[in-house]
């Protein structure tokens, strides 16, 4: 679905007033204090902020070249599965992570064996999977067999 974006004239609106010149006012509601209270407007993180604590950003990156470790000893464990590495590669790339992981991505699909399934994996999941994928990397890759 698309939405078409017209130009237009964004004026403030003009304050509503009656055919008399009498200004109106707008009641505000009175509603009941939240449950949840104010917790997620006073809660700070330091790397949002910019702020100069320097240690936590450092173990915040140290933490996240850890994961990417895990994550790519992840491919190579499930590297013989051909189906557990297509689920991993659609997971990683529902997340959105596929940028940090493209090379192990690409290695796998360049590999001339790499979508060899069992007779028992070969089921309409993986075969679509496996299309899916070589199509976003911009294989040419028929419909039929």
């Amino acid at each position: 679905m698309s939405f078409q974006i017209l130009e237009c004239d964004c004026k403030a609106p003009k304050k509503a007033t009656l055919s008399h010149g009498v200004v109106h006012r707008r009641r505000t509601a009175k509603f009941p204090p939240s449950p949840w209270g104010d917790y997620f407007l006073s809660c700070e993180f330091s790397i949002l902020n910019n702020t100069k604590n320097e240690d936590d950003e450092n173990n915040v990156k140290k933490d996240v070249e850890k994961l990417k470790e895990d994550v790519i000893r992840m491919f190579r464990a499930v590297s013989e599965n051909s189906s557990q590495t297509l689920s991993l590669i659609e997971s990683i790339q529902r997340l959105g992570l596929t940028d940090h992981f493209e090379k192990e991505i690409n290695e796998f699909l360049n590999m001339p064996n790499s979508f060899n399934l069992d007779d028992n994996e070969e089921d309409i999941y993986y075969t679509t999977l496996k299309f899916r994928l070589l199509r976003q990397q911009g294989y040419s890759i028929g419909c039929g067999k």
